[in-house]
């Protein structure tokens, strides 16, 4: 809310019932490819560029950021991105996505519908979810145990008294997590803590919760007392689960009179792509790459190598040949 103010459930009651996801559709954005060879031209020749290297140029950059980040939220946590799929979302994400995901030896990109307003789709298929969080350090001793109990029923109490005030009801989940290092470090590594198993937890368990996601994170490190270890703070999420979630879907496309093509400038490479409108893809038809398509929301290009197909929930999966 504004000012701070605690959303209601009216709130959350107006917002998923006058905005739509059709409604998320209206509106189109003008481009004006005069102006953008305006801005780009000085560079190209400053740098004695073609306009369409210079505009590639710009793209890989743009790609090597988004790279750059995502490697930050998983190699640099632990998680290997081959392990993954690739989700684009937003007007420009699944522009970027198979060239991100080559970067990123990724092997599948999911390209959902209407992925241009994910985001505001999310708004409204979104669980309610509210988080209490506390800093108490804590050393990870023969009370301990008994400590985390009590701050996660604090915790409890005032996320429910909370959910009570928006008269928010029905099935609750909670997400319970320790801050946790070994004494004397200068950072913590979030350890998820089962809810269900809190009544039985142990000094033991602790110490190996810490060391499993340490291990898991920096592939070094273990409890076994080695090591004094403390909890630095806490945090609990509740979230009420929505009774039923909504669906999105990509609007259907009358079938194109006349077939169209476009030059793209790829890694310095000139490819002939064909354009092709999104909802005219039969759920059994495959894309091959290079193709572009398009719908309202967004633009997918797909790469040389990568093939396209429409699934059972209308969206595109997109996987390396």
């Amino acid at each position: 809310g504004k000012g701070g103010r605690e959303p209601t459930l009216t709130d959350a009651q107006l917002l998923r019932g006058a905005l739509r996801p059709e409604a998320l559709l209206a509106g189109n954005m003008a481009l004006h490819l005069d102006l953008a060879r305006r801005a780009l031209t000085p560079l190209a020749e400053r740098f004695g560029m073609s306009l369409e290297i210079m505009a590639d140029s710009a793209v890989r950059l743009a790609n090597a950021n988004v790279v750059s980040a995502i490697k930050t939220v998983s190699t640099e946590r632990g998680r290997d991105p081959r392990d993954y799929a690739l989700v684009a979302f937003g007007g420009a994400g699944a522009l970027h996505a198979t060239q991100v995901a080559e970067e990123l030896n990724i092997a599948s990109v999911v390209v959902p519908p209407c992925s241009g307003v994910l985001s505001a789709f999310g708004l409204l298929a979104a669980d309610y979810l509210l988080i209490e969080s506390l800093t108490r350090r804590t050393p990870i001793e023969a009370g301990a145990p008994d400590a985390v109990r009590e701050v996660y029923g604090e915790l409890r109490r005032k996320l429910e008294d909370r959910f009570a005030a928006l008269q928010l009801e029905g099935e609750v989940a909670a997400e319970f997590s320790a801050d946790m290092r070994f004494v004397g470090q200068a950072f913590e590594i979030r350890v998820p803590l089962a809810t269900e198993a809190l009544m039985t937890l142990t000094q033991e368990d602790l110490e190996a919760a810490f060391a499993e996601e340490h291990r898991r994170i920096y592939h070094h490190g273990g409890g076994g007392g080695a090591k004094p270890i403390e909890i630095i703070s806490f945090r609990l999420g509740l979230s009420a689960l929505l009774p039923e979630l909504p669906g999105l879907r990509s609007a259907e496309s009358p079938a194109p009179t006349a077939e169209r093509t476009a030059t793209v400038v790829d890694g310095g490479r000139e490819l002939d792509c064909p354009v092709l409108a999104r909802g005219t893809i039969a759920p059994a038809a495959q894309v091959m790459g290079p193709a572009i398509i398009e719908e309202t929301t967004s633009t997918i290009f797909i790469s040389p190598d990568w093939v396209a197909r429409r699934d059972g929930a209308d969206n595109l999966l997109i996987e390396r040949i």
